[in-house]
């Protein structure tokens, strides 16, 4: 078991594999992104990344067994939250490219015995060769968009305290319905620019600059959203409110937010973007930024061996030998090495690979709180279960109890299973109308318990 010691260095470092996970989640939707909305040359290198990220077993696997070995205590729920939404987005694309029968065979790695087994690295497949380029920023027509982007935000931030008190009349009601559940949040926000290179809580200073931005231009459902996703960042210090925070209270932040002088911020973050342009452009001042399809798999295999790495010393802090061989790939015998042969992909066998106790259990901890998840949780959340209650015909196994929360920090459930949080959320919808209960934010939740119900 882990000692004080122990579990505080554990918590340290789950925090880095935190990071690395959420950095992990934002380049699959940057990918996603640029392969639906990209131009043609963006759309070949997300393809191209996209394609080895999900041939290779690494990265396939990465999340079942991180929750396979998910340690209460020392991980904390913000990480849990990522790793599912990390899960459903991957599952995305990897759903997408087997429909449209873009993925039938996949690489396996697969232990080989050898007297005297070297671990040489492997090459990387489905990846462009180098020096093949693409462009994300560039050309007159984005120059001038950048400079329009300037002096709108600059009228924003030089907004007096008097004119921006005057603007929350017309956004308040815009605010409250979005916090009531009313409005569904934007999903694909973002409240920070990872490529900017300054410290932890001056981007959270940025995040709170986007959040007023958005206000002041009227974007009330966006900056409410700005507002949770910085909160999902930072869960800890309270600097964006807290889940079981009061409807006015959170009110009340966002309008200080509205009201607040932030051109000091304002300077700031413009300094860091021209730092950051300088250095992307080299000494003739390029207005082009490039990245190689090389350059985004070495940043995720980066994040996903941070990640095992994190992990792998985890469990070498803690209890089993058993649950550290998950992680680390270099435990094995000295005389063993892998090769990569190449298999037929079955999506029904990997979806498989969720219907275990030790999996489900983690989905159904976080749904017990479907109350006061972000949207995008809960879609996630009952998207895996109905893959496993209907696409798999694994009816039984999602609606099994399960025990054993007693190590998890602040938990309010000992025993979870779905019948208590349909129990829960059919005590929130009596009394409600048909018509009611589909504009309600479970309308989801709510649907999936009835066909199940059903079955």
């Amino acid at each position: 078991m882990f000692n004080e010691v122990e579990k505080k260095d554990g918590r340290r470092f789950g925090l880095r594999a935190q990071f690395a996970l959420s950095a992990y989640k934002e380049l699959i939707l940057f990918h996603q992104y640029m392969m639906d909305c990209g131009t043609a040359d963006e759309k070949e290198v997300a393809t191209s990344t996209c394609k080895h990220i999900l041939r290779m077993d690494e990265y396939r696997d990465l999340s079942s067994k991180l929750m396979q070995g998910f340690m209460p205590g020392v991980l904390s729920k913000t990480f849990l939250r990522e790793l599912v939404l990390v899960n459903h987005h991957y599952f995305r694309l990897l759903e997408r490219s087997h429909k449209a029968g873009l993925l039938t065979h996949v690489t396996k790695k697969q232990r080989v015995r050898r007297n005297h087994g070297g671990r040489g690295r492997k090459s990387k497949k489905g990846g462009k060769k180098e020096g093949e380029e693409m462009g994300l920023i560039g050309g007159d027509d984005d120059a001038a968009q950048r400079a329009a982007e300037r002096e709108a935000n600059e009228k924003l931030d030089g907004m007096r305290e008097a004119t921006a008190e005057d603007m929350w009349d017309g956004l308040e009601e815009g605010v409250r319905a979005v916090l009531k559940g009313e409005e569904e949040e934007e999903a694909d926000v973002r409240p920070i620019e990872v490529t900017l290179e300054v410290d932890d809580d001056v981007h959270q200073r940025f995040a709170m600059l986007r959040i007023q931005r958005a206000l002041r231009s009227g974007r009330a459902l966006t900056a409410v959203s700005l507002y949770h996703a910085a909160r999902a960042i930072w869960p800890t210090d309270g600097a964006f409110g807290t889940a079981t925070m009061p409807l006015e209270d959170e009110m009340n932040e966002i309008k200080a937010i509205l009201v607040t002088d932030l051109k000091e911020v304002a300077t700031e973050l413009a300094e860091a973007e021209q730092k950051m342009e300088q250095s992307n452009g080299g000494k003739e001042g390029r207005r082009r930024r490039r990245v190689t399809a090389r350059d985004a798999e070495k940043v995720m295999i980066e994040c996903v061996s941070t990640i095992n790495v994190v992990m792998s010393t985890i469990f070498e802090e803690g209890e089993g030998e058993g649950e550290k061989e998950e992680y680390d790939s270099e435990a094995e015998d000295e005389d063993a090495r892998y090769e990569r042969r190449e298999v037929d992909f079955d999506f029904k066998e990997h979806v498989h690979k969720f219907a275990r106790n030790d999996v489900l259990k983690w989905y159904m901890f976080l749904l017990a709180d479907f109350e006061t998840n972000p949207a995008e949780l809960n879609h996630a959340l009952i998207r895996m279960l109905h893959r496993v209650a209907f696409e798999l015909g694994l009816h039984p196994r999602v609606y099994m109890r399960f025990l054993g929360f007693e190590d998890m920090p602040n938990h309010q459930h000992n025993k979870v299973s779905l019948f208590m949080v349909f129990e829960k959320l059919r005590q929130k919808m009596e009394g409600r109308s048909q018509e009611e209960i589909k504009k309600s934010a479970f309308y989801e939740i709510y649907q999936f318990g009835f066909h199940l119900l059903r079955k």
